[in-house]
């Protein structure tokens, strides 16, 4: 998620505390781990297609109500969205249906190492935040 450094910003904007970012952030996983969950079914009733495009849409869509909320619960509802952020699985099952063998196992380490620098700048922007550098 992109967004992941700029939300303690926008929490504090909003009024709110660590606590409740805290709180949005559970939610968040939440919804996640639920979309993660509904992914795999659709995937496979589906196909990687529509997945990838209901991920990017439901991005823009995230980042659209997050830009606009004029409160909590407008930044909490901004949430929901990313029940169908799953690209990554999308990605990883267009891989194994479209690439050979021989270049599937290179095309997967290039996803997994997007992912862990994705997942590590989101990691430095909450750190660096909740440090008072943000």
């Amino acid at each position: 998620m992109m967004q992941a450094p700029v939300l303690p910003f926008l929490t504090k904007e909003l009024g709110a505390d660590m606590a409740t970012y805290g709180k949005l952030m559970t939610f968040f996983s939440v919804i996640q781990t639920v979309g993660g969950l509904l992914a795999g079914p659709i995937l496979d009733a589906y196909g990687w297609r529509i997945v990838l495009l209901a991920s990017y849409g439901s991005s823009a869509l995230c980042y659209a109500m997050a830009a606009s909320a004029q409160g909590m619960p407008a930044l909490y509802a901004s949430r929901v969205p990313t029940l169908l952020q799953h690209a990554i699985m999308a990605t990883r099952t267009a891989l194994t249906e479209t690439s050979s063998e021989a270049v599937r196992a290179v095309a997967r380490k290039a996803v997994a190492l997007t992912r862990a620098s994705r997942t590590a700048r989101g990691c430095w922007g909450t750190w660096a935040w909740g440090m008072g550098w943000g």
